[in-house]
Protein backbone atom coordinates (compact mmCIF):
# COMPACT_ATOMS: atom_id res chain seq x y z
CA UNK A 1 0.00 0.00 0.00
CA UNK A 2 1.48 3.34 -1.33
CA UNK A 3 2.26 6.25 1.92
CA UNK A 4 -0.46 8.49 0.55
CA UNK A 5 -3.13 5.63 1.22
CA UNK A 6 -1.99 3.58 4.31
CA UNK A 7 -4.01 4.57 7.30
CA UNK A 8 -3.54 6.59 10.12
CA UNK A 9 -5.33 7.80 12.97
CA UNK A 10 -6.95 11.27 13.68
CA UNK A 11 -7.97 12.24 16.83
CA UNK A 12 -10.99 15.04 16.43
CA UNK A 13 -12.44 17.41 18.78
CA UNK A 14 -14.82 19.84 18.74
CA UNK A 15 -16.69 20.45 15.52
CA UNK A 16 -14.63 17.79 13.62
CA UNK A 17 -16.34 15.16 16.05
CA UNK A 18 -19.56 15.34 14.18
CA UNK A 19 -19.86 13.58 10.88
CA UNK A 20 -21.74 15.89 8.72
CA UNK A 21 -18.62 18.52 9.49
CA UNK A 22 -16.19 16.25 8.94
CA UNK A 23 -17.90 14.38 5.81
CA UNK A 24 -19.00 17.88 4.94
CA UNK A 25 -17.48 20.33 5.16
CA UNK A 26 -13.61 18.89 5.43
CA UNK A 27 -14.47 16.31 1.91
CA UNK A 28 -13.73 13.47 4.10
CA UNK A 29 -14.95 9.66 4.00
CA UNK A 30 -13.32 8.03 7.00
CA UNK A 31 -12.74 4.33 7.50
CA UNK A 32 -13.74 3.98 10.99
CA UNK A 33 -15.01 5.96 13.54
CA UNK A 34 -14.23 4.99 16.99
CA UNK A 35 -15.16 7.19 20.39
CA UNK A 36 -12.18 8.00 22.22
CA UNK A 37 -10.26 10.26 25.42
CA UNK A 38 -6.46 11.71 25.32
CA UNK A 39 -5.24 11.90 28.97
CA UNK A 40 -3.28 14.87 29.50
CA UNK A 41 -5.41 17.74 27.62
CA UNK A 42 -7.89 20.11 28.09
CA UNK A 43 -10.27 21.64 26.20
CA UNK A 44 -10.91 25.21 25.83
CA UNK A 45 -12.42 27.52 23.49
CA UNK A 46 -10.16 30.29 23.42
CA UNK A 47 -9.20 30.57 19.16
CA UNK A 48 -10.64 33.36 17.46
CA UNK A 49 -12.76 32.24 14.44
CA UNK A 50 -11.42 32.50 10.95
CA UNK A 51 -14.63 34.44 10.08
CA UNK A 52 -15.56 37.35 12.58
CA UNK A 53 -18.93 36.78 14.01
CA UNK A 54 -18.66 36.18 17.44
CA UNK A 55 -18.01 32.70 19.58
CA UNK A 56 -14.74 31.01 19.49
CA UNK A 57 -12.90 27.86 17.87
CA UNK A 58 -12.26 24.69 20.08
CA UNK A 59 -8.43 23.83 21.04
CA UNK A 60 -6.44 21.65 23.16
CA UNK A 61 -3.91 22.80 25.66
CA UNK A 62 -1.87 19.98 28.02
CA UNK A 63 -3.07 19.47 31.08
CA UNK A 64 -1.35 16.89 33.26
CA UNK A 65 -4.96 16.23 34.87
CA UNK A 66 -6.95 16.83 32.01
CA UNK A 67 -8.60 14.80 29.77
CA UNK A 68 -9.89 15.42 26.15
CA UNK A 69 -13.22 13.21 24.78
CA UNK A 70 -13.07 12.99 20.79
CA UNK A 71 -13.28 10.80 18.04
CA UNK A 72 -10.91 8.75 16.44
CA UNK A 73 -11.09 8.83 12.68
CA UNK A 74 -9.48 6.01 10.86
CA UNK A 75 -8.11 8.24 7.40
CA UNK A 76 -5.40 8.17 4.73
CA UNK A 77 -2.44 10.03 4.61
CA UNK A 78 -3.63 12.21 1.88
CA UNK A 79 -6.87 12.76 3.74
CA UNK A 80 -5.31 13.93 6.31
CA UNK A 81 -3.19 16.41 4.52
CA UNK A 82 -6.63 17.87 3.55
CA UNK A 83 -7.38 17.98 7.22
CA UNK A 84 -4.62 19.66 7.77
CA UNK A 85 -5.20 22.39 4.62
CA UNK A 86 -9.10 22.93 5.77
CA UNK A 87 -7.48 23.53 9.04
CA UNK A 88 -5.22 26.37 8.70
CA UNK A 89 -1.58 23.74 9.03
CA UNK A 90 -0.05 25.40 6.33
CA UNK A 91 -0.20 29.04 7.52
CA UNK A 92 0.23 28.42 11.08
CA UNK A 93 -3.22 28.17 12.27
CA UNK A 94 -2.63 24.49 13.57
CA UNK A 95 -0.23 22.08 13.95
CA UNK A 96 0.49 18.83 14.16
CA UNK A 97 1.36 17.03 17.55
CA UNK A 98 2.09 13.79 18.30
CA UNK A 99 -0.69 12.15 21.01
CA UNK A 100 -2.18 8.97 22.69
CA UNK A 101 -5.53 8.31 22.42
CA UNK A 102 -7.75 5.44 24.02
CA UNK A 103 -10.29 4.03 21.95
CA UNK A 104 -13.50 3.55 24.43
CA UNK A 105 -14.78 0.96 21.92
CA UNK A 106 -15.30 -2.36 22.63
CA UNK A 107 -12.28 -4.41 22.74
CA UNK A 108 -10.84 -0.56 24.05
CA UNK A 109 -7.07 -0.04 22.70
CA UNK A 110 -4.71 2.50 23.01
CA UNK A 111 -3.96 4.34 19.41
CA UNK A 112 -1.27 6.11 18.64
CA UNK A 113 -2.15 9.24 16.61
CA UNK A 114 -2.24 12.12 14.00
CA UNK A 115 -4.03 15.45 15.86
CA UNK A 116 -3.59 19.21 14.92
CA UNK A 117 -4.04 21.26 17.50
CA UNK A 118 -3.45 25.01 17.57
CA UNK A 119 -0.28 26.69 17.93
CA UNK A 120 -0.88 28.26 21.30
CA UNK A 121 -1.54 24.31 23.00
CA UNK A 122 2.06 23.65 22.43
CA UNK A 123 4.89 25.83 21.81
CA UNK A 124 7.76 25.26 19.15
CA UNK A 125 10.03 24.77 22.33
CA UNK A 126 8.22 21.96 23.87
CA UNK A 127 8.39 18.24 23.50
CA UNK A 128 5.66 16.40 21.38
CA UNK A 129 3.47 14.69 23.93
CA UNK A 130 1.52 12.18 21.60
CA UNK A 131 2.29 10.47 18.87
CA UNK A 132 1.17 10.13 14.65
CA UNK A 133 -0.27 6.26 13.84
CA UNK A 134 -1.13 3.86 11.62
Amino acid sequence: MSALVSPVWYFAYGSNMETATFQGRRGISFSRALPARASGWRIVFDKPPVVPGGGAVANIVTEPAGVVFGVLYEITQEQLAHVELTEGVLIGNYHRVEMWAESLAAPASRRRLRASPPTAATPPSSPPTATWAA
